[in-house]
């Protein structure tokens, strides 16, 4: 369900479904404004590194938040990570 408002894939189990008809204008997904995604993925990723400090407790969680990561499509490559910043070159 995550997967459905952070880049549109709808669930298995939904994909047949047509949407009931509603009053007024309505999205087809739920859906997460590019900022709002952000900023979720840019936390997710802390969590990742807090994880992955945590020692053996700390695997499952890293695991886990590393494959919720890999849902972001955003343009990541390139970005500026202003709390590590690579050396200037």
């Amino acid at each position: 369900m995550l997967a459905w408002a952070l880049n549109g894939t709808v669930p298995p189990a939904l994909a047949g479904r047509l949407p009931r008809p509603r009053r007024g204008p309505v999205t087809v997904a739920p859906q997460l404004a590019a900022a709002d995604r952000a900023v979720f993925f840019d936390h997710l990723r802390g969590t990742t590194e807090a994880a992955a400090r945590q020692g053996e407790g700390g695997v499952l969680l890293h695991r886990q938040a590393l494959y919720l990561a890999s849902y972001d499509r955003g343009a990541r490559r390139g970005r500026v990570d202003r709390a590590h910043p690579s050396p200037a070159a």
